[in-house]
């Protein structure tokens, strides 16, 4: 399968894994994910020998149903997936990329002078090496990040990055699900460094 047939997959995957987080038991939800239909229903199909027919019978048809949706790709496509064992492999790989579930969170935590912050006045920044410990994929390692800090005028502390933190995917055993993907999309290299910025308001 070509990269650009790979990223129709690719989409709905990351379409059906959004909706899913984002939609999931909310009564008033603009996308309506069926019983049966989201992304967590497909992560048990994995290794299936049906898993192609059973994610278009049992995924995209009735997301596609409730939506009034068309257009999205075979997954029981034998000419690009393949067959048989080879499709069931591809495809369990695939869902396992998106499958973030079990470390869904990515978290950041410093020690912070809390005198400087409560003299620092409204209007008024300074700019900060913060020395802390990225906790992400069950992995906890010292990552530093240069920010400016600032008080509001409400009083509330802005936090922003001046400059980006490169995440090296080696750091947090993420390789391998990088080497899967890049493989799936025939794909010659990929990074395996991120650059990260972030902003955040401390009330």
């Amino acid at each position: 399968m070509g990269a650009s047939q790979y990223k129709d997959y690719v989409l709905v995957m990351l379409f059906i894994k959004y909706v899913s987080d984002k939609y999931v038991g909310k009564t008033y939800a603009s996308i309506t994910v069926p019983e049966g239909a989201s992304f967590g229903d497909m992560v048990a199909l994995k290794g299936k020998a049906t898993i192609g027919d059973d994610i278009n019978k049992k995924i995209i048809e009735p997301l596609e149903k409730a939506n009034k949706l068309s257009g999205m790709p075979d997954f029981n496509d034998d000419d690009k997936l393949g067959s048989g064992k080879e499709k069931v492999k591809t495809l369990t790989n695939l869902i396992a990329i998106f499958e973030t579930k079990r470390f869904s969170d990515a978290r950041y935590t410093v020690n912070v002078d809390e005198a400087r912050l409560e003299a620092l006045q409204q209007g008024h920044s300074f700019n900060e090496t913060l020395t802390g410990r990225l906790s992400l994929h069950g992995k906890h390692v010292p990552v530093n990040a240069n920010v400016k800090v600032t008080r509001l005028n409400d009083g509330s502390i802005s936090v922003i990055t001046i400059d980006p933190v490169l995440i090296s995917a080696a750091d947090f055993e993420l390789v391998e699900g990088i080497n899967k993907l890049r493989e799936l999309a025939g794909l010659k290299s990929i990074s395996y460094a991120v650059p990260v910025t972030f902003s955040v308001v401390f009330k």
